[in-house]
């Protein structure tokens, strides 16, 4: 299981190409913000940079989001990214994803 905290509009690698593995079972996010809701942009990416969407969404504020299916991936071709907009960050209010 990997835990990622975000608290700026940014992009996190969630499984590097050729590093890791593509077995993932879950994507659980959780917007921890009291009045603001995130805009998340989850894709895998191949070497030539060219991006492939998972998901594309809104999390409202107190919400989680979970995918959970048909969600593993060759990394020898792509890794997996999330790219977070449009959010409203602070201490304890950010982003928890966790992979699992």
């Amino acid at each position: 299981m990997q835990v990622f905290e975000i608290t700026s509009n940014s992009t996190t690698v969630i499984r590097n190409q050729f590093a890791q593995s593509g077995i993932v079972n879950y994507i659980r996010l959780t917007n921890a913000h009291t009045s603001g809701s995130v805009t998340i942009d989850l894709f895998l990416e191949d070497s030539s940079g060219n991006t492939y969407v998972v998901a594309k969404t809104e999390i409202p504020f107190n919400a989680t989001l979970l995918l959970d299916e048909h969600l593993s991936f060759s990394t020898g071709e792509f890794s997996l990214k999330l790219t977070t907009t449009s959010g409203t960050y602070g201490a304890n209010n950010g982003l928890t994803v966790i992979v699992g």
